[in-house]
């Protein structure tokens, strides 16, 4: 990104990415959260079209918090409503509900958000995608650096880095500091991982 920073007074760019741009000086950082029930309800009437969707239909405050709020699960629910015109929403919650095909269900022929969380997966170091998958196994809603010191064998603060380098890949949040938490969506897809502990003879399956 460097080399493509203007030197100049009177220029501007525009950087967008799912990693957070730490090593950026002089810059300004903005994190984007999640849409608020209105602007997903919104984007969802926009994209499903012609509507689709009765306003009163209580199945589009289901799919949207199966979506989490998120703006490209939340198109490509839209876009599967669009294209499945004899498909009710209520069928569609149905499949969602269900893990294990929940995030095949988010996709279509130009977006696949499983191919987005698989990018970010592929750019950790190994601790932090074992620290990742272990953390898809526990039922806590958030977790500290205590918490994912145990399942690694680490100690909390070697943790709390391991943490801190996920949040900054945007594959975990924290709402308070020293508490992480998973959006539901990337808890579905880390749980999906688990498989991988086998392949890469990583210990801590059954600590976590």
């Amino acid at each position: 990104m460097r080399p493509l920073l203007p030197g100049t007074p009177g220029c501007q760019v525009l950087a967008t990415s799912r990693r957070r741009l730490i090593g950026l000086d002089d810059t300004h950082s903005l994190s984007l959260d999640v849409l608020s029930q209105a602007e997903a309800l919104a984007l969802l009437h926009k994209v499903a079209q012609d509507g689709r969707i009765r306003d009163d239909d209580p199945s589009a405050a289901d799919l949207l918090a199966l979506c989490g709020y998120l703006p490209l699960a939340v198109r490509l629910a839209a876009a599967r409503l669009r294209r499945r015109t004899n498909l009710p929403v209520r069928d569609l919650v149905a499949d969602l509900r269900d893990e294990a095909i929940r995030l095949a269900r988010l996709q279509d022929e130009d977006w696949d958000l499983t191919a987005v969380f698989d990018s970010s997966y592929a750019a950790l170091p190994l601790a932090e995608r074992r620290l990742f998958r272990y953390l898809g196994m526990l039922l806590a809603p958030d977790v500290d650096a205590q918490t994912a010191a145990y399942p690694t064998d680490a100690d909390p603060h070697t943790a709390e880095h391991l943490l801190d380098s996920l949040l900054d890949h945007n594959l975990l949040t924290q709402s308070v500091p020293g508490r992480y938490r998973f959006h539901e969506l990337t808890r579905v897809y880390a749980r999906g991982l688990t498989h991988l502990d086998a392949a890469d003879s990583a210990p801590g399956s059954d600590q976590a």
